[in-house]
């Protein structure tokens, strides 16, 4: 079961809906792309979308998930033909994610998550960014291995589990 379809999963705080309480999943580019293109486990990144979560990414992913969308039209892996506007100018993700703004702070942050775990510069920058949640327990959706280790290694849950992606192969 998904974390975000845990009925007994710890609540989460949601802003704005009179003490109510949502599942905050923070979402980096990977698990983004696969709202827009059919490929493995989609219909898993579909479903947490459409599940009322509260989404939260880092600014980056708008670049991130704008680039990756064109790279596939034109490697005809997306047949659309293009990307879609709202994505270039950002509108989808405005109206559907809480931002994390990459600061100075963040950016240090970032750096030492990097250096600890190996990683790349943006993806060091989106477990420091789902890091800003940590006192509300997010749940980091990524489908690269070695971040999701990295968020793991540093209190966050994460989805999918490393054993699943690891039946998946």
């Amino acid at each position: 079961m998904a974390p975000w379809q845990d009925p007994v999963a710890r609540p989460r705080p949601r802003t704005g809906d009179r003490g109510r309480w949502r599942v905050i999943v923070y979402a980096d580019s990977s698990a983004l792309v696969k709202l827009f293109l059919d490929e493995r486990d989609s219909d898993i990144a579909r479903s947490m979308w459409g599940s009322g979560v509260s989404l939260a990414t880092s600014r980056v992913s708008h670049a991130e998930l704008a680039c990756a969308l064109a790279s596939a039209v034109h490697s005809s892996r997306d047949r659309r033909g293009e990307v879609d506007s709202d994505v270039v100018d950002g509108e989808f993700l405005r109206r559907s994610a809480t931002f994390v703004e990459v600061d100075e702070d963040l950016a240090r942050k970032a750096a030492v998550f990097g250096v600890r775990h190996g990683l790349s510069g943006l993806d060091a920058i989106h477990v420091a960014s789902a890091m800003t949640f940590a006192d509300f327990a997010p749940v980091f959706v990524s489908w690269d291995e070695r971040q999701r280790r990295a968020a793991a290694a540093e209190g966050l849950a994460v989805y999918p589990e490393e054993t699943t992606t690891a039946a998946l192969r």
